[in-house]
């Protein structure tokens, strides 16, 4: 889910003019996911099991989930603005 984020990303700065309607659609349907995985894999029972404490992984989705969710807000400022 983190790299349907960062190709949203890419394609758009890559191929502006031609992805232009799809990049939000697909940042915002990413964003989703990744919020939905991060609220349900706390919840899960079998976390409790877990040998060590992933905190780079932790962070590493959070910190996509975020710029993912900047990158949204940016694109529909930019949509709204015109």
């Amino acid at each position: 889910m983190t790299l349907l984020a960062t190709d949203c990303y890419i394609v758009h700065k890559i191929y502006n003019d031609y992805f232009h309607d799809i990049s939000l659609p697909a940042g915002m349907l990413s964003l989703a996911w990744c919020t939905l995985y991060g609220i349900s894999w706390q919840s899960d029972p079998h976390f409790k099991y877990q040998v060590e404490y992933d905190a780079y992984r932790k962070r590493l989705h959070n910190t996509i989930a975020l710029a993912t969710l900047v990158y949204c807000v940016k694109k529909i400022c930019e949509l709204y603005a015109v």
